[in-house]
């Protein structure tokens, strides 16, 4: 330990080495700190948009291949004996809102507040004459709390029921679900007031239904085998599975293309092994002669890189932390959700992506450090003698 420590202050004798390492130090971490952020940012972005998808959703959603159908005491009874452990009936339509000279289409769910909170974890709390909005379309309208907001409904195309009917709720609260399109676009209402103005059945549009176990393919197997297959079930992400699926194609492609990156941060550590040889060359044949083992010497090397390595490692984490600090809480890093449909990203750290990062980098370093040895076993003692009396 003690030869290591003496060879290493031979090495950084001189302000330049110590710029020159610590430039490869930066160099290396903010290549994988590219790489850590990247997975971690694709990471982050499919946790958020499915802990969103799910937010107001449940675990599966149950719908019919013939549009409405009707939620009777024997499909409830059906459901529970499969393992549902929670479920909400969902009457939806289409309406415009209105406020002062502003209007916006928008999705109307008709709830019943205890039990949609109670199966989706999302909690509504509205009366009979209130509505619940989502905070996009809140801030679209300008609406506040306690304002009267106006939904008109179409009424089809019969005769006298031809004109919209147009009634007006007090807004109960403002929600946010993370998902841009639900927070424009989403208003809750009472289930039985909105079955009185359609002036429908008992037919519903949709069931969110609650898993013991959250969603699962065995579970929704299972379910399917007992429901008739006029019934339609699907998870809660299906809506945009298209682009979770879209994600793990880039993150495959996206780790080939910035090992590149990778790369150019190990030219420059050849650069720097390769510089330290040719300055310090003539110290080491000295230092052999005086006793120094070549043990010691290729020990020195790849303990010298291997702490580059772990340096970097930290530092990468440790600017990855605050980049996601940084997409938290600084409004410049916030994102479009009309085109990105999240409004705001945060970086997931997978373990298994932060150990692949690590060893890839780890074995680049190791590649370095034995190009570094090779080079220096190639010249013989009395070579450098001769180049350090020259």
């Amino acid at each position: 330990m003690r030869s290591y420590f003496h060879i290493l202050k031979i090495v950084l004798h001189g302000p330049a080495m110590v710029r020159i390492m610590v430039a490869t130090i930066l160099s290396f971490s903010f290549s994988i700190f590219v790489i850590l952020s990247t997975f971690g940012l694709m990471d982050g972005f499919e946790k958020l948009l499915r802990l969103s998808l799910k937010n107001a959703t449940g675990d599966l959603i149950l719908s019919s291949r013939r549009g409405h159908f009707e939620f009777n005491d024997s499909l409830r009874e059906r459901l529970k004996k499969s393992g549902v452990v929670g479920l909400t009936p969902i009457l939806q339509t289409e309406a415009f809102a209105l406020f002062q000279g502003s209007s916006r289409g928008v999705i109307v769910k008709g709830i019943y507040p205890l039990t949609f909170s109670q199966t989706t974890e999302f909690k509504v709390q509205l009366k009979r004459d209130e509505v619940s909005i989502g905070k996009k379309l809140a801030d679209y309208l300008k609406v506040k709390t306690g304002d009267q907001l106006y939904l008109m409904f179409g009424r089809g195309l019969e005769s006298a029921s031809a004109l919209p009917t147009v009634k007006s709720f007090r807004v109960a609260e403002i929600l946010n679900h993370g998902i841009y399109l639900k927070d424009m676009r989403f208003v809750y209402v009472h289930f039985d007031l909105l079955k009185s103005i359609l002036n429908t059945s008992d037919k519903i549009n949709f069931l969110y239904l609650k898993s013991p176990t959250g969603q699962s393919p065995a579970f929704e197997e299972k379910l399917k085998v007992n429901l008739d297959p006029s019934y339609k079930l699907r998870p809660y992400w299906s809506e945009y599975s298209y682009l979770l699926e879209a994600i793990k194609i880039e993150k495959t492609t996206i780790s080939i293309i910035l090992q590149l990156i990778v790369l150019v941060a190990v030219f420059n550590i050849l650069a720097f092994v390769m510089f330290v040889m040719e300055k310090k060359a003539q110290d080491f044949f000295l230092l052999r002669t005086f006793g120094l083992r070549k043990k010691d010497l290729i020990l020195f090397w790849f303990n010298s890189l291997v702490f580059i390595w772990g340096i970097s490692c930290v530092l990468s984490i440790a600017w990855a932390k605050l980049l996601d600090y940084s997409l938290q809480n600084l409004s410049y890093f916030k994102i479009p959700g009309e085109i990105y449909v999240l409004s705001q990203l945060s970086i997931e750290l997978n373990l298994t992506n932060v150990l692949t990062v690590f060893f890839i980098s780890l074995v680049w370093i190791l590649f370095s450090a034995g190009l570094g040895y090779l080079r220096l076993r190639r010249r013989s003692i009395l070579t450098g003698l001769r180049q350090e009396f020259n």
